[in-house]
């Protein structure tokens, strides 16, 4: 919903917009049956308003308000049995119930003042941005515990459930609530400024202030915790950071239809809530035990925990007092061109490098409580003896560090970077058509968790790198957005009678990924390492992705309003591309066996009605 009321020089606006989400059954697949998945019941709703002053015909005013707020909440499913929550670990089969059942409640109240001056050959703009946001979460698991299995048969077909044997049972403080605090402001001042008709140059300044501390707050007691209350911490993570940035566009030639581009910007990474649980006691935590399932009935029992493992969460973790906030350095070099038959061509390179990256390391088992150890890896054949065999360096640790894991929050030094090639070749045609091509070359370079998901091969997730030197076998290359090249296509067409199409056409490479190797008779219990790595050189990607969207909509009047009629099809072709593959070293591997597909076909229809 959108209000707006114009005066002379004056105008003021209301916004609001709302979802809901109900999903009786979220997210199953063939590995997570519908047992253990969330009956999800979600909330979005986000509510602005705007004040813009025309102070002179050179000065203007703008000023906004806004509440944003999500209400998330998952619920274990229904069911006659209720049983633990059980993961395998190589194969990530699910059994029993979901691991946690979650609500959260996510709020955010943020202001910006904006003032801006136009004048013949330069524009200046002064501001302030602030927000706070709110977090309050829960968190709870059937009998507070999780249960890791692994396959009986570790060379049997990964894609199919197969019988399990009992490895390890994680006991978590569960139900917990933690809750977190941010607070950011941040002023900036940019000029623009034309000395000459050729010439552009753009600069201006940010400075950032964010705050991150813990209410007070408190947990019931579980089965391995008991009832908890811990005071406010104030100022856990505060940063005070600048953002400079400069840019200049030259126009050389005289009938200005080219124009080359160079620009230098520091981007400074946003306080995220999350970060806060690394130094929040009150956070989700737990302790691993080798798991003597003595009964074989595949449920946790008091009195089968064997020899502990390890711990993790708020608990044994702490955030640096001298973190620094991680940041991006980007250059950017282009040209644009335009071109006969109102074509526009427009080519940039960029480079970006990620500074002071933020990563747990294990203070309390640092690397020198591993043993090295060799072992031989198969390749992706699984046949000893062949070219693709290599030997693999991993680390076995000593059984008397085991379950004295202490965390801290810092910056290890770690970087990365990501370069690559962006051009766009766009035609339009007044309103009627449209059209852009685009194409992207990307690389990046990085090192991140052990494994291919979203939520493994990402520098921004703070994970189990750095927590133990098998952490790093393997792990530095590509990353999981890395599609290496893109083209996508756009296009609109206004026809008679109040009909527009539009369509997009998309295509990525593949996602990259490493071959995973599992490793079962340590002491620290079975892991898995990266036995090659992710993407090229040396490593995976699946299928290519193709797919193509097309919207058809008709304009019609009714009653004086205007009233949309709209058809979405997705993935018109119906293509079906291997999104994820198979990733575990085995005697099937060189088959590709496909783990995920593209979405079928999908219609949508709808109604727009405007007022």
């Amino acid at each position: 919903m959108d209000i707006r009321r114009d005066f002379d020089r004056h105008s003021f606006g209301v916004r609001w917009t709302g979802q809901r989400l109900d999903d009786s059954h979220a997210q199953p697949s063939f590995r997570t049956p519908v047992s253990s998945t969330l009956a999800r019941d979600d909330g979005f709703n986000v509510a602005q308003a705007s004040w813009d002053w025309s102070v002179t015909p050179a000065l203007y005013l703008d000023a906004r308000v806004g509440l944003a707020r999500a209400t998330l909440r998952g619920l274990f499913q229904e069911t006659g049995a209720v049983t633990q929550s059980g993961i395998d670990l190589f194969t990530q089969f699910r059994s029993g119930m979901s691991p946690f059942e979650e609500e959260s409640t996510r709020t955010r109240v943020s202001t910006a003042v904006h003032l801006g001056y136009t004048g013949r050959r330069s524009q200046m703009m002064l501001g302030i941005d602030a927000s706070r946001g709110y977090t309050r979460s829960s968190f709870h698991a059937i009998d507070d515990v999780g249960l890791r299995f692994l396959p009986s048969d570790l060379e049997a077909n990964p894609l199919f459930r197969a019988p399990v044997v009992a490895s390890s049972v994680v006991q978590y403080n569960t139900p917990v609530s933690p809750r977190q605090t941010v607070r950011q402001i941040a002023f900036f001042a940019q000029h623009v400024w034309r000395p000459k008709d050729y010439l552009s140059l753009r600069y201006g300044l940010r400075v950032d202030s964010s705050v991150g501390w813990l209410p007070s707050q408190s947990s019931p007691a579980g089965a391995f915790a008991g009832a908890r209350s811990f005071p406010a911490r104030k100022d856990l993570i505060s940063w005070l950071d600048a953002e400079p940035r400069i840019a200049i566009a030259f126009s050389p030639f005289s009938e200005r239809k080219t124009v080359f581009r160079a620009g230098f910007n520091i981007l400074q990474h946003d306080l995220i809530g999350r970060y806060l649980d690394f130094g929040n006691p009150n956070s989700l935590s737990g302790t691993e035990w080798r798991w003597e399932d003595a009964n074989r009935d595949g449920q946790y029992q008091a009195g089968e925990a064997g020899r502990v493992l390890r711990a993790f969460g708020g608990n044994v973790t702490e955030i640096d007092p001298d973190l620094k906030r991680p940041y991006t350095r980007e250059i950017v070099i282009g040209a644009e061109r335009e071109l006969p038959l109102r074509l526009v061509l427009r080519a940039d390179f960029f480079r970006r490098d990620e500074k002071d990256r933020l990563e747990t390391v294990n203070v309390g088992v640092p690397f020198s409580s591993y043993t090295p150890v060799v072992i031989l890896d198969p390749g992706g054949d699984y046949v000893a003896g062949t070219d693709d065999d290599q030997e693999i360096q991993v680390y076995n640790q000593n059984p008397l560090t085991l379950g004295k894991d202490r965390f801290l929050l810092t910056n290890p030094g770690l970087t990365a970077f990501n370069k690559g090639l962006e051009m766009a070749l766009s035609y339009q045609s007044g309103t009627r058509v449209g059209l852009a091509l685009l194409f992207s070359a990307y690389m990046t370079r990085v090192q991140t968790n052990p494994g291919n998901t979203e939520y493994d091969s990402d520098q921004g997730i703070v994970g189990e790198l750095l927590d133990n030197p098998n952490s790093l076998v393997g792990t530095y290359g590509r990353q999981y957005f890395d599609r290496s090249y893109t083209a996508r296509l756009f296009g609109f067409f206004r026809l008679p009678r109040n009909w527009t199409v539009s369509t997009v056409t998309r295509y990525y490479d593949g996602l990259p990924f490493a071959r995973k190797l599992a490793i079962t008779d340590f002491n620290q219990g079975p892991f898995y390492v990266n036995a090659a790595p992710r993407g090229n050189p040396g490593g995976h990607r699946t299928e290519f992705n193709l797919t193509a969207d097309v919207r058809i909509k008709k304009g019609l009047n009714w009653r004086g309003r205007e009233v949309n009629l709209v058809l979405d099809v997705f993935n018109l072709l119906n293509n079906s591309n291997k999104t994820v593959e198979n990733d575990l070293t085995g005697p099937l591997f060189l088959l590709r066996l496909p783990v995920e597909f593209q979405p079928p076909r999908i219609a949508r229809f709808g109604v727009e009605l405007r007022y």
